[in-house]
């Protein structure tokens, strides 16, 4: 079980990959754990300070195909509509590595706050838009099924870990993923290659 996606991306990057897609980036947090001889893009749906190029991953990826060693899409294929055809699109731009990480809503935490009455904001239905809000409601089992489909789709190995809450959960999460992943973790990290032959 991991606790840090990040330092996981960082630390299980092939050695020699010298450029890296972060489909999401948000702030960028990625970056400050890479390698500083890597070749960081960060896209968005909104312009930032490490935002290299402003697009929306719905409407396609501005990059020829094959363009990155790796490409990361870190919780963000939940909040997307069509999330079959945007995973080919992430497969589309990869050459060797895709990193994808799904959430999962059936974690303890989050059926105890269900169960007390406190709805996450993004799956709230409010009186006004919102914007950054979940279009799927994922557990662990549906990520798995998911990415399992999407890997023999794409003719990609798969690599699956799960991801603890942090610090705090790390013993729970551990102890209830044994009998249950969907329990025990907070999200699910995949890592996909294309299939050699």
């Amino acid at each position: 079980m991991i606790r840090d996606k990040y330092r996981y991306v960082a630390t299980h990057l092939d050695r020699d990959a010298t450029s890296l897609l972060d489909v999401g980036c948000r702030d960028a947090v990625l970056s400050t754990y890479l390698r500083k001889d890597l070749e960081y893009t960060g896209v968005d749906l909104m312009p930032g300070p490490k935002v290299t190029r402003v697009c929306n991953l719905e409407q396609g990826l501005p990059f020829e195909d094959r363009s990155f060693d790796a490409v990361t899409a870190l919780d963000i294929l939940e909040h997307t509509e069509n999330i079959w055809a945007n995973f080919g699109e992430l497969v589309r731009v990869t050459r060797r590595q895709l990193f994808i990480v799904l959430p999962n809503l059936y974690w303890w935490p989050h059926r105890l706050r269900y169960l007390a009455g406190a709805e996450q904001g993004k799956y709230r239905l409010d009186a006004h838009p919102i914007e950054d809000r979940h279009r799927w409601l994922t557990s662990y089992e549906s990520a798995r099924r998911f990415a399992t489909g999407m890997a023999e789709k794409h003719n990609l190995t798969l690599q699956e870990e799960l991801v603890s809450g942090g610090r705090r959960t790390i013993v729970p999460d551990t102890l209830l993923s044994l009998f249950s992943k969907n329990l025990g973790s907070w999200a699910v990290m995949y890592v996909f290659r294309p299939r050699s032959g």
